[in-house]
């Protein structure tokens, strides 16, 4: 029912409840009867004002601007409720949008860490299999190329001794001692220091008493007699003679070899010993070390 008729009849029913009520006093005494005609004259004219009021002609609802507030229209809640119905929904489809980006973004972040992670895997075992075949290679290149040194070097060895008398006025030691090497190697060697000891024990010193740094051209396949090593005289017999004769061959690549040699005179009875001439037999010396 609409609100005008709804007021009508409530004045109408109103109208009629005052008419038709006659109050009473408790004590029973003569009732005061109010002015009948006064009372129905007024809820007449109720009614006719609520009819009134009920036909009366409605303004019309004119709403409001956008952004201005008018809360006795209708029209203007109306657009209010819709315009913020439509910023929630902006709102949340942003927030939608927004959540869809980060998602995306995450999945993105982490497909790039799965592909660091895996990139990083694969460049550690490519590294670790590179290093593999370096060291491989690099110890195949060292047993290609000390097989080759074995293979070329020049190998040099002390074959015979003569303990003498000095072959020369100006040597100032009383005897000399004179090695004969051979080269049987595959290159040429170049004698660079001898160290020698004269001693009476076949035993291999520690430090060598006399040495010396000659420059003697040794060619392979061929008997070469070095310069000879200054000594002074035995004083008993059978005495020793022990050194080393380093050499190099190939460039710079040093080599050693070692020597021991018995010396006893050569001319001797039961009194007399002559030692201007002596023989020089190989020996084996107690800790000599191993020819390289």
């Amino acid at each position: 029912m609409p609100r005008g008729y709804r007021c009508i009849v409530f004045a109408a029913v109103g109208g009629l409840a005052l008419i038709g009520a006659t109050p009473q006093n408790d004590s029973g005494d003569q009732a005061i009867q109010p002015n009948t005609e006064s009372v129905e004259a007024q809820g007449l004219d109720n009614i006719a004002a609520a009819i009134w009021k009920a036909n009366k002609t409605p303004q019309p609802d004119s709403g409001c601007e956008p952004g201005q507030e008018n809360r006795h229209s209708d029209l203007c809640a109306q657009w209010k409720a819709a315009d913020a119905a439509a910023e929630a929904t902006w709102w949340a489809a942003a927030m939608f949008w927004l959540g869809m980006g980060g998602a995306v973004i995450g999945a993105l972040t982490l497909t790039a860490a799965a592909f660091a992670a895996w990139y990083a895997r694969e460049a550690a075992r490519h590294t670790e299999t590179g290093a593999l075949e370096a060291a491989k290679g690099a110890k195949a290149a060292q047993d290609t190329y000390q097989a080759y040194l074995a293979t070329e070097r020049a190998i040099v060895r002390v074959i015979s001794a003569e303990f003498r008398n000095p072959s020369s006025d100006h040597v100032a030691h009383d005897m000399e001692l004179a090695l004969t090497v051979m080269n049987y190697g595959r290159s040429n060697a170049v004698v660079t220091n001898v160290g020698w000891t004269l001693g009476y024990g076949p035993l291999y010193p520690a430090k060598s008493q006399f040495e010396k740094w000659p420059v003697d051209f040794v060619p392979t396949g061929e008997k070469t007699e070095i310069s000879p090593l200054g000594s002074s005289t035995p004083a008993h017999y059978p005495a020793f003679v022990l050194g080393y004769i380093e050499y190099q061959t190939l460039g710079s690549f040093s080599f050693r070899t070692h020597f021991c040699f018995k010396i006893e005179p050569a001319d001797r009875d039961s009194i007399v010993i002559h030692t201007n001439s002596h023989w020089a037999d190989r020996h084996v010396a107690g800790d000599m070390p191993a020819d390289t």
